[in-house]
């Protein structure tokens, strides 16, 4: 028996290079409770197998009252948060001006990071979930790699997220208070950091509600 070598030709000749699929490298949880959004997230930040930080930030304000989980490179996310702030902060000062008195929309962050996340799919390795609370209630919104955008009562993202979604469907209630929402995000990551060598250090989280920030804090994992 010959067994011969047969090149292969792509059915799109452009496509010459397909990029391997990438690891988000985190665990991220947002999940809306009685009054409130609450966002979490592991802490530790990988570079290969090398662990290069224990305690990095992955939870940054957008707004006083929109803040977002990132997953993914973190130089690319803070560059799109950034960009977002800008954009908001003109969008809130238009608002004021013309006396509407309206707080930026979830929503409309939400949908510039996915404009960026999109049009720039090829170069761009960052996910992001925000939580927040606006004139038409309290969001949770999973802007994704590629550039999709999905809001539902909860959303998980990043390399941990795959062990603990089954988990989080049999746990999860809306009426959760906010104490045991952070509970629970508690126990979801440390399920994840015990399966996910991507993720791992603290529990770091942020809860916002009516007025904005309500409670933030660390724990152990």
């Amino acid at each position: 028996m010959v067994v011969k070598t047969v090149s292969y030709t792509p059915v799109n000749p452009t496509l010459t290079h397909v990029m391997p699929p990438l690891s988000l490298g985190t665990t991220i949880i947002v999940m809306k409770y009685a009054g409130g959004v609450l966002l979490s997230a592991d802490t530790r930040a990988t570079m290969g197998n090398l662990v290069v930080d224990r305690f990095t930030p992955k939870i940054l304000p957008i707004t006083d009252k929109i803040y977002t989980c990132i997953a993914g490179s973190v130089s690319h996310a803070q560059f799109l948060v950034n960009e977002v702030r800008a954009h908001l902060m003109t969008q809130q000062m238009d608002l004021h001006a013309n006396l509407n008195g309206m707080d930026p929309m979830v929503a409309t962050a939400a949908n510039i990071l996915s404009i960026y996340l999109h049009k720039y799919r090829e170069f761009l390795h960052a996910a992001f979930i925000l939580g927040g609370v606006d004139n038409t209630g309290f969001h949770c919104i999973n802007a994704m790699i590629g550039g999709s955008v999905l809001e539902e009562d909860y959303a998980i993202s990043g390399s941990g997220g795959v062990f603990i979604k089954g988990l989080m469907k049999e746990l999860y209630k809306p009426e959760l208070t906010r104490a045991e929402a952070i509970d629970l995000a508690c126990k979801l990551l440390r399920t994840a950091i015990s399966l996910d060598t991507k993720s791992g250090g603290f529990m770091r989280f942020v809860a916002i509600e009516q007025g904005g920030l309500a409670e933030e804090g660390t724990r152990m994992l």
